[in-house]
């Protein structure tokens, strides 16, 4: 069995999912380079996040400006991250009071 969630162990899938929930589930491309990362493999990611159906790209053809758009299972996916955030921080809170 192939375990798809193993995919965003690549380096920043969870930061592009996390960055468009957190703006509301739409940016540029131009915006999600300036605040996730900007390499040259950035294509490429957003084309694994695109294949597993958690975005879609779409050019706005009177700007010509590429939009990034969570889809609904991106969207759930990315609240799912916040989640174990969350908790995780809950987590380190606990560990230092024991401390």
């Amino acid at each position: 069995m192939e375990y798809y969630v193993l995919n965003l162990g690549e380096k920043h899938l969870i930061g592009i999912l996390i960055y468009l929930e957190i703006v509301g589930g739409r940016s540029s491309r131009t915006g999600l380079y300036d605040n996730v990362a900007n390499n040259d493999r950035m294509p490429q990611k957003l084309n694994i996040l695109e294949q597993m159906g958690l975005l879609f790209e779409q050019k706005d053809r009177v700007t010509r400006a590429i939009w990034v758009e969570l889809t609904p299972t991106g969207h759930e996916v990315a609240k799912l991250l916040l989640n174990i955030e969350d908790c995780i921080r809950k987590g380190m809170e606990e560990s230092a009071h024991r401390e």
